[in-house]
């Protein structure tokens, strides 16, 4: 039945697709859009298949880097700006004896 017809676009197949199961093209545009996904989505659309049969399936990495990267920014900056606020204290005080 998914061979009767084919797709040019992944406009017409989403549309197909929408309409649901009981359109007799829809197989043919789930077909046509599991093909054409991107790895993201293929990624997901596996890991759901293997999940629906029952196999235990390992969840996906989170990424974690972007968290980091922030925190150790956030560290970094802090530390600058306690650093900036003792050198200030330091030169007002040394003025303050001076005077």
């Amino acid at each position: 039945m998914s061979e009767e017809y084919r797709f040019t676009s992944a406009a017409a197949a989403l549309e197909t697709f929408r309409r649901g199961a009981r359109n007799a093209r829809w197989h043919a545009a789930a077909e046509y859009l599991m093909r054409n996904a991107s790895n993201d989505t293929q990624m997901l659309l596996d890991y759901a298949i293997e999940r629906t049969r029952g196999e235990q399936a390992p969840p996906p990495k989170r990424m974690r880097g972007p968290r980091r990267a922030w925190l150790v920014a956030a560290v970094i900056g802090g530390a600058a700006l306690v650093i900036a606020f003792l050198w200030l204290a330091a030169i007002l005080l040394s003025e303050l004896k001076c005077a």
